[in-house]
């Protein structure tokens, strides 16, 4: 999966768990101001990204990202875990 196909799922995912039109969630779309997230949301948006295989480490995960870092932090554990030998 590229890089780009993770952002845009990761897009998908916000339209559908915060309930905003697709085109308005960007690279640069925020979660703490623009999405306006919490804890639930952020909690529904990686279960949804770990049905897809794609696990980010709670840690790792701040509601002052962008959902590009989201998606790159994304493609770095599929990276991760389909290049592991």
């Amino acid at each position: 999966m590229s890089e780009e196909d993770i952002l845009r799922l990761v897009r998908q995912c916000c339209a559908e768990i915060y309930v905003v039109d697709p085109a308005a969630v960007t690279p640069q779309t925020t979660f703490e101001d623009d999405l306006e997230s919490d804890s639930m949301s952020v909690l529904e948006l990686r279960a949804a990204l770990g049905g897809h295989g794609l696990d980010i480490d709670p840690s790792d995960f701040t509601t002052e990202m962008t959902v590009g870092d989201v998606a790159r932090l994304a493609h770095r554990s599929y990276l991760a875990r389909h290049t592991a030998g």
